[in-house]
Parts: structure tokens; C-alpha cells; sequence
């Protein structure tokens, strides 16, 4: 992130200088002497200064683009982290809560358990204590008053019966008790664990919501930094629209603009973007497309729309390879994004003559013309001189 910062800093400061240099340089260069071919060619080159600016500055904001989006990736996987680790907490708690409440369930079965254990053990005790109390009423007393010895079997049995079954019901109430016991201590133990899954995830979910954090100020930052860059390529392309007007200026006005041009792509008449209001395909901000692109196939011819002088035969970021060519009354014509450029400042050249070739160079999405009809340096709209 600092390095995009610093080297912001240095690009605001270098494009500021030099716009500053450029601007005064070109008010010179109206007011010197010389023929106008060289006060263009002065003018051009200050431009393609700027350009290389521009360029340069399109590129740091197309890197800046990329960390920002590189951040945004890395912010959504970690915000969805926190997501699924509350998810798993929300699971936990429910399990706890769950938990909790079969504990308290195996406490009441346990008490209620306890209750008819100590019930059981109290009917014993009274057993026992009528035998102590009365001693002569022993199981051997009861056993000697039967009247023979059937009855004696039949008392005999009853009174183990007896034992058997208080001793049994003992047992049963003890071991239930004791499976209880356990039962509750292994939740008890299943709790402590959950407990402990839990307060683990809510530290993993702390420390990504520290992350999340710090990514979004990093975001934040780099969105600043792109802003700046854009303000700052729209100062030098603004810049640059002056010198062009500049350039514009120093045309012939002498004769007669042509009331009509010739179709400059004879391989295609399809308008893809036409003059006018739009988003730009590449930065996506809203700006006025200064012609019109006619989607042509690679390599195929450009012509001079009308005969002319070229004033401008050079390269730049926005336009890539490009040509202007003078027709007098103040009228230019732009021809760009060329693939190949075919003809130099300073060449006159008739309607229909080749200029270059279709291509996709400067700030380009695909193949095609731009092309631009300027009177006195201001674009206007190309269709009525095209005839369309």
C-alpha cells in the first residue's frame, strides 16, 4: 500500500510540474515566430510529453485497480470466514443449550431417584427396627408358629421372597442412581468441551473481525488512491484537449471549409459507439465521446475524408497511432486508434487518399476508427458532414 502512496505522491507532484511547464510553454509558443508547421510540431511533441504522462498514470491506476480488487477478494473470503465461524458458534451454543437441559433433566430423574431410594431404604429400616424392637418377632419366630410344616414352606417362602425383593429393588434404585450419575457427569463433561469449541470460535471470529477491519481501512486507502488517479489523468487529458485546441488554432482559416466528406472506412459503415453522451468501455466513467468508432476489420484502409495538410502524425496513449489532417476554413479531421500511420505532418493529401490502417492501439477495446470532425479545435458532431 505504500508503495502505491509514494508513488502517487510523486506522480502528483511530477504531472503537476509539468503541466504547469506545458501550459507556459504553449503560450510561448503562440507568441514566437516561425511558420506555423513548426509551432504544430513544438505543440505536438509538448503533447506526447503529456501522453507519455498519461500512459504512465493510466498504468498505476490499471495496478491500483487490481490491489483494490485483489483487497475486495480478500475482505469477502474473510468477512465469509466470520460468517461461517458464527454459524458453527450459533451451532454450539444451541448444542450447549441443549446439553444444559439434559443435565437438568438427569438431575431431576436423579433426584426423583434418590427420592424412592430413600423411601425403599426408610420401609427397610422400619423392618428392621420392629425386629429389634421386637425380638421375639424374628423371621425364626414367625417360621416356628407355622402350624405345620406347609405352612412353614409357605412362610419360609414369603419371608425370602421378602428379602429377595427389598434387596432387588435396592440394587435396581443403586444402579439406575449410579448410571445417572454418570450419564450426567459425561454431559457434564460434553458441556466443558462445547464450551471450549465455542470460546475457540468466538476468538477465531474476533481476530477475523480485527482483519476485516484493517482490510477495509486498506480499501478504503487504495479507493482514495484511484480517485486521485483519476482526477489527476482527467487534469492532463484536459491538458492535453488544450494543446490540441492550440494546435487547432493554427490551422489554415484561410478558404473554404468542405460542406461534405467522404465515408473514411470503406470496409464497414457500422457505427459502434456513436458522438455523444456515453461510459467509457475501459474507465467506465461517464464522458462525451469527442466522434464516432466505426467497427472495421484489422489492417483495412483509412481515407482522408477531404483533401487537406496533415498538421498531426503521431502516437498517444488515449488516441494510439493518429492523423489530423487540415482542410481549411478552420475544419480538421482526427483519424485514430491507426494500426499503421501512412503519411507525415506536412503531407498534402487529396479524398480518398490512404492515411493508415484500421487497428486497436491506445485506449482501445477492439478493432475500429474513431473518427472526429473539429471546427476551430472544438469537436462537433460528424454525421451531417458524413451524410448520415
Amino acid at each position: 500500500m505504500h508503495k502505491f502512496r509514494k508513488k502517487r505522491v510523486v506522480l502528483i507532484v511530477t504531472s503537476a510540474a509539468l503541466i504547469g511547464a506545458l501550459s507556459f510553454s504553449t503560450l510561448l509558443s503562440d507568441f514566437a515566430l516561425g511558420d506555423d508547421t513548426q509551432k504544430i510540431n513544438d505543440l505536438t511533441k509538448q503533447q506526447q510529453n503529456l501522453q507519455n504522462q498519461i500512459k504512465d498514470t493510466k498504468n498505476d491506476l490499471k495496478n491500483t485497480t487490481i490491489e483494490k480488487n485483489k483487497q475486495l477478494n480478500q475482505l469477502n473470503q474473510i468477512n465469509s470466514n466470520i460468517d461461517a465461524a458464527q454459524n458453527t458458534i450459533d451451532s454450539l451454543a444451541a448444542s450447549i443449550t441443549e446439553t444444559e437441559n439434559n443435565i437438568a433433566a438427569a438431575e431431576n430423574e436423579i433426584a426423583n431417584k434418590q427420592r424412592d431410594y430413600d423411601g425403599r431404604m426408610a420401609i427397610f429400616c422400619n423392618r428392621l427396627k420392629e425386629m429389634y424392637e421386637y425380638g421375639d418377632m424374628n423371621y425364626v419366630d414367625v417360621l416356628f408358629q407355622s402350624s405345620d410344616f406347609s405352612d412353614f414352606l409357605t412362610r419360609f417362602e414369603y419371608l425370602r421372597y421378602v428379602a429377595d425383593n427389598d434387596n432387588k429393588l435396592l440394587e435396581e434404585v443403586v444402579a439406575l442412581r449410579t448410571s445417572l450419575e454418570e450419564q450426567k457427569n459425561s454431559l457434564e463433561t460434553q458441556k466443558t468441551s462445547l464450551e471450549a469449541q465455542k470460546k475457540q470460535h468466538e476468538e477465531k471470529v474476533a481476530q477475523l473481525e480485527l482483519a476485516s477491519q484493517e482490510k477495509e481501512a486498506l480499501v478504503s486507502q487504495i479507493k482514495e488512491d484511484e480517485n486521485s488517479l483519476y482526477a489527476m489523468l482527467d487534469a492532463m487529458e484536459e491538458e492535453s484537449d488544450r494543446i490540441a485546441s492550440n494546435i487547432a488554432a493554427l490551422q489554415t482559416s484561410s478558404g473554404t471549409a468542405p460542406a461534405a466528406l467522404m465515408w473514411p472506412a470503406p470496409s464497414s459503415r457500422y457505427i459502434t459507439s456513436p458522438y455523444g453522451p456515453r461510459t467509457h468501455p475501459i474507465t467506465k466513467k461517464q464522458s462525451i465521446h469527442t466522434g464516432i468508432d466505426i467497427g472495421a476489420k484489422y489492417g483495412t484502409n483509412i481515407l482522408a475524408a477531404a483533401s487537406g495538410k496533415v498538421i498531426v502524425s503521431t502516437y498517444n496513449s488515449s488516441y494510439g497511432n493518429y492523423v489530423v489532417v487540415d482542410h481549411g476554413g478552420g475544419m480538421s479531421t482526427l483519424y485514430a486508434h491507426m494500426s499503421k500511420r501512412s503519411v507525415g505532418v506536412g503531407d498534402n493529401v487529396s479524398a480518398g487518399q490512404v492515411l493508415g490502417l484500421v487497428g486497436s492501439t491506445g485506449m482501445s477495446t477492439g478493432a475500429h476508427l474513431h473518427f472526429e470532425v473539429r471546427i476551430n479545435g472544438k469537436h462537433t458532431k460528424p454525421n451531417p458532414y458524413l451524410g448520415i
